[in-house]
Formats: structure tokens, C-alpha cells, sequence
């Protein structure tokens, strides 16, 4: 037997036998698995693949269209799904990972004629049970909860019905089944809920199910083999092909990556996952897994051209942070060669030119590469990725690419790239994220109060009741909290903002409460305000305060000509001197709100010209 397809035997068996059905009443349980795991080799035009350098290419790859008079819709986007955890056991369909409290919009992408029929489930926190809902909007729009809910289904002029969930829909009748016990839930942090698989559940760009999305099986992971070996000769016999497309190969092609499109909501980023097979090691060695930021959108799929990342985005300057993983023969042997390598996150520090362990907040696409796989060390090595064949126009997801003398030159989207001209969905490449949430507590919180001119403490009258202070129902206690406000800059003196955790039997409840109060507005002063931000990594919420009647203007823009220069530097020491200008003429000059033009206002206004201050831009 080749010995690649030895290891793709072993792997099959390792991932059937770690494969997990899960969900009853929103536990984890593990059951006998019922996906298997496809590994195969694939034919690749070697000769046209060695000679590709970045043109259009010949083949055409089948872009996936919904049969006709189908009803049909895609997973909201900037979500990912989830379906793996960091030991390789996954559900056999995966969840939505989304942001609690935030909208998500079904896409409804139907052929069928006629009107749409949604049905969805909410959790109600009166009953503690979900309610079934419908609507008949084109596309659907929810916000969820912090509880799981199930994906929804989806009628189009009577045909259907059709959703994302793997146990609602009869595959054979249509009919709608186990309503309360869906594959599929829709809210983020699954990880939280369902306890067996707890921190550990991963992210993934694409979907992996024990069917696809119409009911037909085909589920599993792909590898291409095959990738010209040092001896090829393309017209022998039998071909070295000793090399591999996603891994150690010698076509140049050293480079295995995968994109995430742009979040509807940023997501904290904290470890990445590589899942690889056939790997072998000399000795022990370091893998690289760099973070790009593309921009908002990911190149996007084509027909009949190979989609590219510019290699002038992958430089240090769109590089979020570097995750690193060490491999060792131990690690290869208790694995069987097809490990889950787990990569911790360093980040760069060129000010005071130091590395540290960092878990950034990601808000762009990205594009996440794995490097070095083709060092002296390393004997093989290969990624995988899925048998699903869905374009959920987002954009390519699954990449090579070519790196020269510590350059990336080259990053090429799978689809379109092969002769096969199968549509490759997704990679092996999987993601720790969290999505932390921070939301008014009080169903009449608008984030908006205005102080009397005598100041005071923030409060309401509800029902006779008196409620001081903002209540904000979050993931993260105050001691994760960043107080500023929206432009970065300090709180205002005239605010002072006491924050407590809500507590219960020495537990933190997820509640905050901000305590604000207000002082009193200065004679000489109209009015002011303050937006002010509080803040956790991947979450944060405003609060607008206002007291008087505001002039209109950025603070610290003086002479409320749209910059911050020269003029109004000069602006606020003529206000200092009493020299031809007074704050009545000028109320902008009060950049700090303290309803006095000081060397507070100087300072603030010298900072935003060097930039160190970020202005409301």
C-alpha cells in the first residue's frame, strides 16, 4: 500500500472512532458515531500546477446551484459554524456560532416560487422554555438570546420544508420531525452550554455534517496526495508523487491556509487548531500559523478563475498575531501521525521590542496561514479539507500559497485550482474564539440621559420605584472592563463612574452595575456631553450623556473649522491669558467638558495633533 494511503486508512479510523452525535435537551452524549471520514487521493495536473503563477486558469470549478423549485437558505453571514472540539470528537451536524443579543439574518436563497414560510424557536426567560415561532418575510431576522436555539426551517410557495438542522427534516417524507431535539443550535458559546465539550469547541469556516445540505450523505474530510515528489517525471510510468498539496511537498507549494470572512460582531480570537494527517518527523520542530486582516470582504469565488490573495496584504503591517506549536515524535507516535496541533498566540510589541501571548480581538476577514511545513525536519505532513462542495457566498475559504526567502509571493484559492474541478469548501484550520456579549439589563434602557444643571446621581422612577445607575447584563465581571469614552479618550471629570459586580452566594450573577454621577454645569457653559464607552475584549456597549443644551462640535476643535491644529492650540491659550477669547466664544475649547479652558484642554488637543489621543473620525 502507498504509504499515503496507509495513513489516510488510519486516519479514516481515528476520526470515525472519535466522532460524536450530540444533542438531547441541550446536553452533550456521546453515542456511536455515525459519520465516517473519506480520505482519498485526488488527480492534480501536475504539469499545468507547477507552471501556475497567479493567471487565470483553464479549469472550470462547478459552482453548487439549488436544484430547481427548492426552498433554501444560508447560515446568517459572519457567523461560523461549529462542529469539532480540540480531540477530535464533533457533532454529526454542526451549530451556528454566533453573538448573542445581536441580529442574524437567514439568507433565504430559493428557487421555488411563492411565499416564504419560516418557522424558529426563541427562548422565553418568563417560561424558561422556547417559543415557536413564524414569519413570512423573504429573508429572517432574529436576535437570540444567550440560550441555544435551534436553526430555523424554511417553506417557499409550499415546497419544502428545508433547514440547516440534521434531525428536524425527513429525508424521505419532508415532513418536520423532533422538533425539540434539532442538530443544529444557533447561538454562540455552545462551548458554555453543552458541558462535555465546554471551552473547547472550535470554529470553523465551513460546514461539516453526516449530510450536506439537502439531505444526501456527504460528509468528511479530503486530502490531496499526489503533489509532484523530487523525481517526477511527468511522462513515467508511475510518477513520483511523493509530496502533498496542503503540506510538505516540492512543487513549491508550502503553504496551507484558510479565510474567514468579516464578523457581523467582533469575536475574541484564542488559540487555533490544525488538524493534519500523515505526519512524520525527524526531530522536534515549531509550526507557524499567521494571522492576516484582508480587509472586509474575502476574494470572492468565481467560476472559472482562481481566487487570490494579494501577496502585498500578507506583510507585517496586515499581520493581527503569530501562533506557534511545537511537534515532537511523542506527539506523532500517540497520535498515529494525524494530530489536532494546537498553536498559542504571540504577538509583536516594537516599542519596546518583546513578544507576549496575546488574544486579539478579530473585526476584519482574515486569512490564516500555516508555514513551514516544508522544513528539513519534517518527513510529511498534510492538512485536509471537507467533501462539502457549497459556494455560501462569502467568498474563497480554503488557500495555498508560496513562500520564497521569508516572502509570501503567492496565496491561490483551492476552487478552480484542481482538475477535479470539485468546489472545496473549507480546511482543517479551526478556531478558539469567544464572543462575549454586553446588553442593557432594563427593558426601557435606551442609552441616552440627560442631567439636570444641578447634577447629581443617574436615576429612573419605575412603578414608584426609584432605580439608580445603569445595570448591563454581560459575559466578562468589571475587572475585565475598560471605561473610556467612544473615541479612546478619558472619561470627562465632570462624570464619575462607580462600577459593581452584581453577586449571589459569592457568585458573579453576569450583571455590572454602573453607578454615574453627574457635577453641577458650570454658569459659563451652555451645555455638555460625553458618550462613553464601557468595554471588554470583543464586546462593548455606549452610553450618551448629556447635561444642558450642548453646542454642537468636536472638543477641542475651537474654531469649529472640522480640524484640530495650530488655531485652536492658539484658540485655548488666548482663553488662559484672558486675551481676546472666551469660552462663551469658543465652547469647544473646553475639550475635557470641565467647564474650564486649562492645561487639560492644551494637553488633550496637542495629543490629538500627534495622534496619540484618537479623535470621533
Amino acid at each position: 500500500m502507498k504509504k499515503s494511503l496507509l495513513f489516510a486508512a488510519v486516519l479514516s479510523l481515528a476520526l470515525t472512532a472519535s466522532s460524536q452525535v450530540a444533542r438531547n435537551a441541550g446536553t452533550a452524549t456521546q453515542t456511536k458515531a455515525v459519520a465516517t471520514t473519506q480520505l482519498k487521493d485526488v488527480k492534480v495536473d501536475h504539469k499545468m500546477a507547477e507552471q501556475y503563477t497567479g493567471q487565470s486558469r483553464l479549469v472550470q470549478g462547478p459552482k453548487k446551484a439549488v436544484p430547481a423549485n427548492s426552498a433554501y437558505y444560508l447560515r446568517p453571514k459572519g457567523t461560523m459554524y461549529c462542529n469539532w472540539n480540540n480531540e477530535g470528537s464533533g457533532f454529526i451536524m454542526p451549530f451556528v456560532n454566533t453573538k448573542p443579543y445581536d441580529e442574524v439574518t437567514w439568507r433565504n436563497m430559493s428557487t421555488a416560487d411563492g411565499r416564504p414560510a419560516w418557522g424558529y424557536w426563541l427562548f422565553n426567560g418568563e417560561t424558561s422554555e422556547r417559543d415557536s415561532l413564524t414569519s413570512d418575510t423573504y429573508d429572517l431576522t432574529v436576535r437570540y438570546g444567550y440560550e441555544y436555539d435551534d436553526a430555523p426551517y424554511l417553506k417557499m410557495g409550499g415546497v419544502g420544508p428545508y433547514t440547516l438542522s440534521g434531525y428536524r427534516v425527513n429525508r424521505t417524507t419532508g415532513a418536520i420531525e423532533n422538533e425539540a431535539n434539532s442538530g443544529v443550535a444557533s447561538v454562540v458559546n455552545s462551548q458554555e452550554i453543552y458541558s462535555d465539550f465546554e471551552t473547547n469547541m472550535l470554529a470553523s469556516a465551513h460546514y461539516y455534517g453526516s449530510s450536506n445540505r439537502f439531505g444526501n450523505e456527504m460528509y468528511g474530510w479530503i486530502y490531496y496526495s499526489g503533489a509532484p515528489g523530487p523525481d517526477y517525471d511527468p511522462e513515467a510510468e508511475d510518477p513520483d508523487r511523493s509530496g502533498y498539496w496542503f503540506g510538505k511537498n516540492y512543487g513549491n507549494w508550502n503553504i496551507f491556509g484558510c479565510g474567514f470572512e468579516k464578523p457581523i460582531s467582533p469575536y475574541v480570537l484564542n488559540k487555533i487548531y490544525f488538524w493534519v494527517t500523515d505526519l512524520e518527523v525527524k526531530n522536534t520542530v515549531e509550526l507557524e500559523a499567521r494571522v492576516y486582516r484582508v480587509g472586509d470582504e474575502l476574494p470572492a469565488y468565481v467560476d472559472t478563475t482562481a481566487a487570490q490573495i494579494d501577496p502585498a496584504l500578507l506583510t507585517e503591517e496586515n499581520l493581527i498575531c503569530t501562533g506557534r506549536t511545537t511537534i515532537t515524535p511523542a506527539l506523532v507516535e500517540e497520535s498515529q501521525g494525524s494530530p489536532i496541533l494546537e498553536f498559542t498566540l504571540w504577538e509583536s510589541d516594537p516599542v519596546v521590542g518583546i513578544e507576549y501571548e496575546t488574544t486579539p480581538q478579530i473585526d476584519d476577514a482574515v486569512v490564516i496561514l500555516i508555514v513551514g511545513m516544508d522544513q528539513e525536519d519534517i518527513t510529511s505532513i498534510s492538512g485536509l479539507i471537507t467533501t462539502d462542495e457549497e459556494d455560501e457566498g462569502v467568498g474563497e475559504v480554503t488557500y495555498m500559497g508560496q513562500m520564497q526567502d521569508g516572502e509570501i509571493i503567492n496565496c491561490v484559492g483551492l476552487n478552480n485550482f484542481f482538475t477535479s474541478g470539485a468546489l472545496k469548501a473549507g480546511s482543517s484550520i479551526l478556531l478558539d474564539v469567544s464572543r462575549p456579549f454586553m446588553v442593557f439589563n432594563y427593558s426601557f434602557e435606551e442609552g441616552e440621559y440627560t442631567f439636570p444643571n444641578a447634577g447629581g446621581t443617574l436615576s429612573y422612577n419605575v412603578g414608584g420605584e426609584t432605580l439608580t445607575g445603569i445595570e448591563i447584563y454581560c459575559t466578562n465581571p468589571m475587572a475585565d472592563w475598560t471605561v473610556t469614552t467612544d473615541n479612546g479618550a478619558d472619561v470627562p471629570e465632570w462624570l464619575t463612574i462607580t462600577l459593581s459586580d452584581v453577586m449571589e452566594s459569592g457568585e458573579f450573577t453576569g450583571l455590572v452595575d454602573a453607578n454615574v454621577v453627574a457635577a453641577a454645569l458650570p454658569d459659563n457653559l451652555p451645555g455638555r456631553e460625553a458618550t462613553v464607552r464601557f468595554a471588554i475584549n470583543g464586546a462593548y456597549i455606549d452610553y450618551h450623556f448629556i447635561q444642558g443644551e450642548p453646542v454642537q462640535g468636536t472638543p477641542g476643535d475651537a474654531n469649529g473649522d472640522g480640524r484640530i491644529d495650530i488655531d485652536d492650540v492658539n484658540i485655548i491659550i488666548n482663553i488662559m491669558l484672558q486675551k481676546n477669547a472666551t469660552l462663551e466664544e469658543y465652547p469647544m475649547a473646553d475639550a475635557t467638558g470641565d467647564g474650564v479652558v486649562d492645561v487639560d484642554d492644551l494637553n488633550y488637543v496637542i495629543n490629538v495633533m500627534l495622534g496619540k489621543v484618537p479623535t470621533a473620525e
